[in-house]
């Protein structure tokens, strides 16, 4: 740049140096960024994550507009950490955000942006959180419920799905909108999950008498196994439908993961076949349904 200037007889001006480094407010900007390393990432992590980052920015710019890389200190962290108590967010996700975004730092440490990462030696807490499901009288209650008819076709059809994941891997929401005809291989249910579908991640599912029984009611749409109503929808008539059963807990779709998984241990499943079937990385996460089971058992 400033042999040009020399060259060309002139004086160095600021925009000079703007124009050869592609603006200099941006290349000081974490939250610029964090925009664009999103951007980056779109089509090769899962369409969920990226979800999960753009509140995380949303997050850093309600917290402070424009941040940037020489604001990123343990201070500012903590800071951080404030903001998200007096917005009332709970302990779980905070974390979450905060694990997050710490992957995101770690990239502009690699790009020479930071010298070290503000979170080293910030500690990660975690709540533990109540997992709710249905007993097997529940679960019982609602196949009897879905055998009788009774309800209206949308009710009868987020039914239908609700008890194919109870019953089949306590499959995701995200998960059981994408199952195809092509899925179903033999006796199994042979899927990438959507939340983990960027790594070799492939879950294998047995596939019930009730759960073909259930697939062959829905009749699909083109190569889809079932018609899924959206997140709201779904969630809010499960609650219709759990009054209807005379259930007492509000019933949401995740409690069929849940559900699942304590009633796959109540039947004399092994710890280390649900942890294959649910693909949790580490055998502590699925340990919690042992915990959740062996209470059940002492409450009954």
């Amino acid at each position: 740049i400033l042999l040009d200037a020399i060259l060309q007889e002139r004086r160095l001006l600021i925009h000079d140096f703007l124009e050869a480094y592609g603006g200099y407010v941006n290349r000081a900007s974490f939250t610029a960024f964090f925009a664009n390393w999103i951007e980056g990432e779109k089509g090769i992590k899962a369409p969920n994550t990226i979800k999960a980052y753009r509140t995380n920015l949303k997050n850093v710019r309600d917290f402070q507009p424009e941040t940037r890389f020489s604001d990123l200190t343990r201070e500012w962290v903590e800071g951080f950490e404030r903001h998200m108590i007096r917005k009332k967010f709970d302990t779980n996700y905070r974390t979450k955000t905060h694990k997050l975004l710490k992957s995101v730092v770690g990239q502009a440490v690699a790009k020479k942006h930071l010298a070290q990462n503000p979170y080293e030696g910030f500690r990660f807490k975690y709540a533990r959180t109540e997992r709710p499901f249905l007993d097997m009288k529940e679960l019982s209650a609602l196949i009897a419920l879905y055998r009788a008819g009774t309800l209206n076709g949308i009710e009868q059809e987020v039914l239908r799905y609700f008890l194919f994941s109870c019953v089949a891997g306590g499959l995701r929401i995200s998960d059981i909108k994408r199952l195809t005809t092509e899925d179903v291989v033999g006796d199994w249910l042979v899927i990438r999950p959507e939340k983990t579908k960027t790594s070799r991640t492939v879950l294998k599912v047995p596939v019930s008498k009730i759960a073909r029984a259930l697939i062959a009611d829905a009749g699909g749409t083109g190569n889809f196994l079932f018609h899924c109503r959206a997140d709201a929808v779904t969630n809010r008539t499960l609650k219709t439908i759990g009054l209807a059963a005379k259930i007492a807990k509000p019933i949401t779709f995740h409690m069929a993961r849940h559900t699942f998984a304590t009633v796959y241990l109540a039947m004399g499943g092994s710890v280390q076949g649900l942890q294959k079937i649910l693909g949790h990385g580490k055998i502590e996460t699925t340990m919690v349904y042992v915990h959740i089971s062996h209470d059940d058992k002492l409450a009954g």
